[in-house]
């Protein structure tokens, strides 16, 4: 480490002071404060501060790094290893891991330090949590270091604790303190924890109150009704927000009010410390993630029916509309028999910036694959009479039978046609 050597200014020498600059010491990194400059030697050691008053000391030149009295074990304190290479990687070998049993290691002869100190085995009997690394030649703390969630110990964490002479004392930074430490205490309850749960094979789900447990899914359920009742009935969740009030004037809230007033036992868990102030589950990311599950529950059993329909064979049918952001929403529906029944069931809404054929034939055909449904087992396509859709050389129903290698033939949609009757009809009469 640096050492530090100072140099008390008097005014009455300066003379003296020049001549010792002409011949300037290898520590000759000034930072003069007043009366008092620094000469920082970074290879020295940091055992030797000097103060310097008189003239015939400060006439003495600084000792140089390669002769300073740097001899001592590199191991004499925990701070010298952390300028060291990754000790993680030195001691990989010697140290535990994770959910392994802790490795004490025993030495006929351990290393002794300068002063003749060195770590003793029976040590382990008085901390069964102590570690030795004998390439470090230091201690660790088993708990903490695979454990402990934060701590400033580094010593017994990551440098390595080698302090012998106090290693035993109690009034020191020793074994006493560090086992009687919140960061040991809290580590070894959170690794006990880990233990009970891993030899009885329990999840965090069965630590929780069965009551409380139930209480919650009920919660949690009614939330999702009350979101299943207004998506089923094409409601919007969300209304105007009053800053006045603080509160969101929207069907969500209003109807979830409404059942809470509605059912006692929602009302008693809704009051109760059951529910946590910060996790009501109804926020607007909240309601919008149930509407994602619900889609993906009935696009799966949409996908189940057709793929276990009377005939494995389905019809195509597409249609798009543009919304308000100019970007056209194509809705992509399958027609199938399902015990000796017809069902048409609408499997996805996709949107697309771009109204080509080809780009309509991508989404379809892609829709089709991500949600487990054959394209090859498409009997027929039904559309509009757009000629994106319908032309023969360049539609939408060309293009998926080029990709598809076979002839499905297209019908064009009655209820299409019907609408143009009606329009021209209209329009004439």
């Amino acid at each position: 480490m640096d050492r530090f050597v100072i140099r008390k200014k008097q005014s009455d020498n300066l003379e003296r002071n020049n001549s010792a600059k002409t011949n300037p010491s290898p520590f000759d990194k000034h930072v003069t404060d007043k009366n008092v400059s620094f000469s920082v030697a970074p290879s020295t050691s940091c055992d030797e501060i000097s103060t310097t008053g008189s003239d015939s000391e400060k006439s003495k030149p600084s000792a140089a790094p390669e002769k300073s009295n740097c001899n001592k074990n590199k191991n004499n304190s925990a701070s010298t290893t952390s300028d060291k290479q990754d000790i993680a990687a030195i001691i990989s070998d010697e140290l535990a891991h994770k959910n392994e049993p802790i490795k004490q290691i025993k030495l006929s002869i351990y290393p002794k330090n300068n002063q003749g100190r060195m770590f003793r085995s029976e040590w382990y009997s008085t901390f069964p949590w102590l570690e030795y690394s004998p390439t470090l030649d230091s201690a660790f703390c088993y708990v903490c270091r695979l454990y402990a969630v934060y701590t400033k110990e580094l010593a017994f964490v990551k440098t390595g604790y080698n302090n012998w002479k106090h290693a035993c004392d109690k009034t020191k930074s020793g074994f006493h303190k560090h086992e009687s430490s919140s960061t040991h205490i809290e580590a070894v309850a959170f690794m006990n924890e880990q233990k009970t749960r891993r030899e009885l094979n329990v999840s965090v789900e069965t630590l929780v109150n069965d009551s409380v447990l139930e209480k919650r899914r009920y919660y949690v359920k009614s939330i999702i009704e009350v979101v299943q009742f207004l998506v089923v009935n094409e409601l919007a969740l969300r209304g105007n927000y009053n800053l006045d009030e603080h509160v969101e004037q929207g069907l969500f809230e209003n109807l979830f009010e409404f059942t809470i007033r509605k059912y006692e036992k929602l009302a008693e868990i809704c009051n109760s410390s059951v529910i946590p102030k910060n996790a009501t589950y109804k926020s607007p990311e909240i309601q919008n993630e149930i509407i994602q599950i619900m889609t993906e529950a009935i696009q799966e059993d949409v996908a189940n029916e057709v793929n276990t329909s009377d005939v494995p064979l389905f019809t195509l049918l597409e249609d798009g509309t543009k919304d308000k952001n100019r970007r056209e929403n194509v809705a992509t529906a399958l027609r199938y028999v399902k015990d000796k029944h017809v069902y048409e069931s609408i499997l996805s809404i996709e949107s697309t910036e771009k109204l080509d054929a080809e780009t309509f034939t991508n989404v379809t055909l892609e829709t089709l694959e991500r949600k487990n449904v054959k394209p090859e087992n498409m009997l027929s396509q039904c559309y509009d009479g757009a000629s994106v859709m319908s032309g023969s050389d360049g539609g939408v129903q060309a293009l998926i039978q080029k990709k598809l290698k076979k002839i499905i033939p297209y019908v064009h949609c009655f209820n299409h046609k019907l609408h143009l009757v009606v329009v021209k009809t209209a329009e004439t009469w």
